[in-house]
């Protein structure tokens, strides 16, 4: 593929991450990219470590390091981990993309 027509601009990350799904079992995994509309997260398998099953549409929630909790839906799963939809509101996209920049400047964020 040629083009990228995401919606967003996406920005590599390197940030550990807890996920969250309706199994009730945290999952390790690490997010290797994001935007303010979604992001990509592997899991931390160990060599033999059967990936973890997921479904088109489930709810998961992903509790990154340092960052605020974000929810959103499995669009995509892939040998080493899913891609995820999030969906928020205009404030909350502004929070995460302040996030987003803060982690990619390496500027902590002020309390408001």
């Amino acid at each position: 593929m040629t083009e990228d027509h995401r919606r967003r601009v996406r920005v590599p990350i390197d940030k550990n991450v807890t996920l969250l799904s309706d199994d009730g079992n945290p999952k390790a995994a690490h997010l290797t990219d994001i935007s303010s509309s979604g992001a990509a997260v592997e899991f931390n398998l160990s060599k033999g470590d059967s990936p973890f099953q997921f479904d088109l549409g489930q709810h998961v929630d992903l509790e990154p390091d340092d960052m605020s909790a974000l929810s959103g839906e499995v669009v995509r799963v892939y040998d080493k981990g899913v891609a995820v939809n999030f969906d928020l509101d205009e404030i909350n996209e502004d929070q995460l993309i302040s996030e987003i920049m803060s982690v990619q400047n390496n500027i902590p964020l002020k309390d408001e």
